[in-house]
């Protein structure tokens, strides 16, 4: 099922709300939590096409390193870790690392971003057109 972007945005919205009321937690933690775990997921595809390709996994570490402690050595390592990853994610013909790629930079941008929910928005269209990708060329 495919919903239009306007009802996906209320649709995360309300959710990321419902848990941060849920859990006391400030919505942008919750979203960017999300965000996170959206990263993981669109990970894992890209791993599936790029197994020996270490950026996106060091990324992801850099990006919870600096959620965690918020240092500027932290930070330093983030933005190195994603200037990395951002400017050679890694080529080759098959779309579903690409948008696994995307999924990532999303994802990751919501560690330091002033509305996560967008991140979070933005990383699911891009996982799904990864993961949509991956399942239609499985077995060509």
């Amino acid at each position: 099922m495919n919903l239009p972007i306007q009802d996906l945005e209320a649709l995360f919205s309300q959710a990321v709300a419902a848990e941060a009321k849920a859990t006391g937690n400030d919505p942008d933690h919750v979203a960017t939590q999300w965000a996170l775990t959206y990263a993981d997921a669109a990970l894992a595809v890209f791993e599936r096409y790029r197994p020996s390709n270490q950026k996106p996994r060091a990324l992801l570490r850099a990006a919870r390193a600096w959620l965690a402690t918020q240092s500027p050595k932290a930070l330093q390592e983030f933005n190195r870790a994603r200037s990395t990853f951002f400017n050679r994610p890694g080529s080759g013909k098959y779309k579903a690392p690409v948008y696994a790629s995307r999924a990532i930079i999303e994802a990751v941008a919501a560690v330091n971003h002033s509305f996560p929910l967008d991140c979070v928005l933005q990383a699911a269209l891009h996982l799904r057109k990864a993961e949509a990708y991956a399942r239609r060329h499985e077995h060509a």
